[in-house]
């Protein structure tokens, strides 16, 4: 009887919308010269997903990005940085993740551990891209896509 109550609460919770505070509104933001386009999905006040599609443009080399990032609250008009809660310098990872000609890819955005749960507020996430040659070769791009944490 038990499993019969918890299975019929798993199907009806996630209808309720307590669990989840998503945008309904598709966010994206385009590099035409690149031919990439950014979807931000899945956002909520703990992180989002950027979905990442590239056709068209006219890269000259292989198109990457970083784990890294830069979160702004836009307060009084005025893009600011949010503070972290962590102490000291944020380090990110050196990894390059490869953007594929014609292909999709995701980055999972979770700022909670560096920036706490975010408040209700109009955010942008700047993001940076390579059109990678070779080693001191290469051009780069910051987008940024703005969304509302409600």
């Amino acid at each position: 009887m038990n499993h019969i109550f918890a299975w019929i609460l798993a199907l009806f919770l996630p209808l309720s919308g307590a669990q989840s505070q998503e945008s309904a509104a598709p966010v994206s933001v385009s590099l035409p010269d690149w031919g990439i386009t950014v979807y931000a999905e899945d956002i909520c006040s703990t992180g989002l997903t950027l979905s990442i599609h590239q056709s068209g443009g006219q890269p000259t080399g292989q198109l990457q990005f970083g784990s890294d990032y830069i979160l702004e609250r836009l307060e009084k008009g005025a893009w600011q940085p949010v503070p972290p809660t962590v102490q000291g310098e944020i380090a990110w990872d050196s990894l390059a993740y490869l953007v594929a000609a014609d292909g999709e890819c995701q980055q999972e955005v979770l700022w909670e551990p560096l920036y706490g749960s975010l408040s209700s507020g109009t955010y942008r996430i700047r993001k940076s891209f390579q059109d990678f040659r070779d080693t001191g070769d290469f051009d780069t791009q910051t987008l940024s896509l703005v969304f509302e944490i409600e």
